[in-house]
């Protein structure tokens, strides 16, 4: 709908009678606006009232009009107030279907134009207010941006094309115990009417996406020995080790430096945020607060600083090349991770760790905005450049990142230009580009069959779409440990080798190829055929063990089987992998080796006592009771601090027997920090829903039962309720019924989640309507006005939860 609204000029402060109120003639809504201006500056003055939840601002905006008309368009979805430059006021037309705003910009001369917005913004997908959820021991609030990659416009009004870059700087006002951090250096810091008002400006322009800031209840940590000065940044309270963080940036950066070039910008922040993934603000990422506690999220930490070379240094011209920008930081981040997953640095290009759907391409014109965000720019987009990469050899491929680094520094670049800065033929750079659009991955078929004393071994590759700018290889080590490698000819679609037996094969060793079973289409139990031939007998010479441990990390990480034959050859075998992902692989292996075998025991627990990496694994339900574990577990949550948090985490992963309810619900209950507690709740799900661990044991069903009722108590978040309400369902939990009713009114759930709950209500009676069970819980869920009305409908037609949805999932991809 447009509206024809006169503007009222002043500050917020200002009453009517400050100014004159006549607004000049114009020709608008009669006329068309241009977005033909270059953005010069925005520069807000904002306040977030947590009463009203509405952030109340003014922004002074100037454009050049050199090559522009003087009637604009801006993106906005805000609620605009009144438009001014000085004492002049300005006509403007707020477009709310298409969410624009319209300026008329004629009563101000010369080619630069400073004016004035002021207006209000409710919270949306880019403002978001927040203080704790569900059981969260940390209730302080902070409310920030998430404007990527066009949502800004309900927060700030602003020209919405990432190839044009701004000035920007803004102050807020906060209460006198809370603080603010935003793109940039911090300008001012002073009490003005009883508000702490806090001023940033950043001195190189920047997309409007990238514009960013959050404020409330903060603290933060300094890091200011290195050439870069660091920060994190931290809801008051949370438990997080901010060296931790440091210390990930610090690995990070080094790398990246390396490699391109100095770290562009004057300072870098990671500020941690309840929410999901990860955002590269310029001079600020915002990250998951869950990222900097326990193991830290090194390849989100490092996919987002990735960011501030290919994405705020160089920016996407359009949209539709965010695939350049988010496949660099998808490659890097892996790139960054040598010194855990390729210690000797053999050279692996890090595809195994690209996985994207089929139904996703690097560029998809169908869809806009945030929906452009699939696997396609992220994960298919790294695999093309990975193969760039193994095609031009290290030296041309790092420095045609570096001449593209330099030739678009402070702009922005298409998707063809990135590709074209690598120096590539004209056919291959035109192969590219009709990748982008593809949908259909390569197909790999496979064949494995014994033959004498080895394997035969067929592959069969197609790819339709001429996605491969290389070409696939696999090279077999034969049983005196001598590799030969193979490729598929161009013109060639099959190849067959042999495996000896006491040799192994490993496909694709420098790691170009993405998942051969995710990405490439081999059906899993044929290539667990194949798996099984990926590492050397017990038996094998040991040259051919010593050929394992020295040629791939990928080949390592890709391994399910021990290449050894006696406990004590464990420690030993474990530090030769080049991998600390293989080394907890190598790991989980020997702890269930020890489940069949005692003499492997002592060796094992060894390994467990100090695992290569104390992170959270499903896999260790594999090594059975593990009762010194069990016990270590409650001193240490007695005594947990930020830096032992990991060390929990690693715990819970394992299965304690009849002791495991025991030992592990008080972390989902008392544990200092929210992660945690969910990583042990969630683990229990696990094994209530029959997945990894070991069935309950029955006569302890009704303990956990009375456990996971608790949980619903706290709940106000769809996915903790969702989650907890699937939980009774497997359990059969019919004592569940009046907490889960209760909670319907309780929490602040969505419609479709109340909807969900009332059908896992009735799949826990047997989805029968006419049982006294099934009464009661109506009763109980009573008064159904307070309900949505779809949640009312189900309770009184419980027959639509045959179309029950499927449980929430949350976003934890960054961008």
């Amino acid at each position: 709908m447009k509206a024809v609204l006169l503007a009222m000029i002043g500050l917020m402060a200002c009453g009517d009678n400050d100014h004159p109120s006549d607004t000049p003639a114009t020709c608008l809504p009669n006329c068309p606006a241009v977005r033909t201006y270059d953005a010069v500056s925005y520069d807000l003055h904002a306040a977030f009232d947590w009463d009203t939840q509405r952030l109340t601002a003014v922004e002074d905006v100037t454009l050049d009009l050199a090559m522009s008309g003087p009637i604009v368009e801006l993106d906005a979805a805000v609620a605009v107030d009144k438009v001014y430059a000085g004492d002049q006021p300005l006509a403007f037309v707020v477009d709310e279907t298409n969410q624009k705003l319209d300026v008329d910009l004629t009563p101000l001369s010369g080619a630069t134009a400073a004016f004035s917005i002021a207006y209000t913004a409710a919270p949306s997908t880019s403002l978001l207010p927040t203080r704790s959820r569900d059981d969260d021991p940390v209730t302080s609030r902070v409310v920030f941006t998430d404007s990527e990659p066009d949502r800004g416009l309900h927060w700030l009004v602003s020209k919405l094309d990432p190839s044009d870059r701004a000035l920007w700087s803004v102050d807020l006002a906060v209460d006198p115990d809370e603080d603010v951090i935003a793109n940039g250096k911090r300008m001012s810091d002073a009490m003005v009417g009883g508000k702490r008002v806090v001023g940033y400006a950043l001195d190189k322009p920047i997309p409007a996406y990238l514009m960013a800031f959050a404020a409330g209840q903060l603290e933060h940590a300094e890091r200011t020995t290195g050439r870069v000065p660091l920060a994190v940044w931290y809801r008051r309270g949370l438990a997080v080790d901010p060296d931790k963080t440091f210390d990930a940036v610090a690995v990070a950066m080094t790398t990246f430096e390396a490699t391109l070039q100095p770290y562009p910008w004057d300072s870098y922040t990671v500020v941690l945020l309840p929410y999901g993934g990860g955002m590269e603000n310029a001079t600020i990422t915002f990250d998951n607060e869950t990222s900097g506690q326990g193991p830290i999220g090194f390849t989100l930490v490092a996919h987002e600083l990735a960011h501030h070379w290919f994405g705020d240094w160089v920016t996407m011209h359009g949209f539709d090349d965010v695939w350049f920008k988010e496949g660099m930081a998808t490659l890097l981040e892996s790139e960054a991770d040598h010194a855990r997953r390729d210690r000797e640095s053999k050279g692996r290009l890090w595809g195994l760790d690209k996985t994207f759907s089929p139904d996703d391409a690097i560029v998809d014109d169908s869809l806009h905005g945030i929906a452009k965000y699939t696997s396609g720019p992220y994960d298919r987009a790294g695999w093309m450049i990975s193969q760039i990469r193994s095609k031009i050899g290290e030296p041309a491929f790092w420095a045609g990142l570096r001449g593209f680094l330099t030739a678009h520094a402070f702009d922005s670049a298409t998707g063809e230009q990135f590709l074209r800065s690598f120096g590539l033929d004209e056919p291959t750079v035109q192969q590219l580009l009709a990748m982008l659009p593809q949908k259909t991955p390569p197909h790999v078929a496979l064949t494995v069959m014994p033959i004498g004393l080895g394997n035969a071994v067929k592959f069969v590759l197609t790819d339709p779409g001429k996605q491969l700018i290389v070409p696939l290889s696999v090279t077999t080590i034969d049983a005196a440990g001598t590799p030969e490698t193979t490729t598929f000819p161009a013109d060639q679609t099959s190849v067959f080798l042999t495996v000896q037996q006491g040799g192994y094969i490993a496909p694709d060793e420098q790691d170009v190829m993405p998942s051969f079973v995710t990405d490439l289409g081999i059906d899993r139990p044929t290539f667990n055929q194949l798996r099984a031939l990926f590492v050397p007998a017990p038996t094998a010479a040991p040259a051919v063990l010593a050929a394992y441990a020295s040629r791939s990390a990928a080949q390592q990480e890709r391994g399910l089987a021990l290449p050894i034959a006696l406990p004590a050859q464990l420690g030993g075998y474990i530090a030769t992998l080049d991998s600390d992902t293989a080394r907890q692989t190598a790991a989980i292996i020997a702890c269930s080796t020890a489940v069949g075998d005692p003499t492997w025991t002592t060796a094992v627990a060894t390994v467990l006592e100090t695992p290569p990496r104390q992170v959270f694994d499903t896999r260790f339900a594999g090594c059975g009771p593990q009762p010194s574990l069990a016990a270590e577990v409650g001193p240490a949550l007695a005594t947990a601090t930020p830096a032992s948090l990991a060390r929990l985490e690693y715990l819970v992963s394992f299965d304690f027997g009849t002791a495991t309810l025991a030992t592990i619900a008080p972390v989902v209950k008392t544990a200092p920090s929210l992660r945690l507690r969910e990583t042990a709740m969630y683990r229990l799900i696990d094994q209530a829903e029959g997945f990894a661990y070991p069935a309950i044991p029955s006569g302890q069903l009704a303990q956990w039962g009375t456990f996971f009722e608790g949980l619903f108590a706290p709940t106000n978040s769809d996915d903790r309720f969702r989650t907890v309400a699937d939980v009774v369902v497997a359990l059969g939990d019919v004592g569940a019924l009046p907490v889960l009713a209760a909670t319907l009114h309780a929490a602040a759930l969505q419609p479709t989640t109340q909807v969900y709950g009332v059908c896992d209500a009735f799949a826990i009676v047997g989805q029968d309507a006419s049982s006294s069970t099934w009464a009661a819980f109506k009763t109980a869920a009573m008064p159904f006005d307070t309900l949505a009305p779809a949640a009312a409908a189900a309770i009184a037609n419980p027959t639509v939860c045959n179309q029950k949805p499927h449980r929430l999932a949350p976003t934890t991809k960054p961008r």
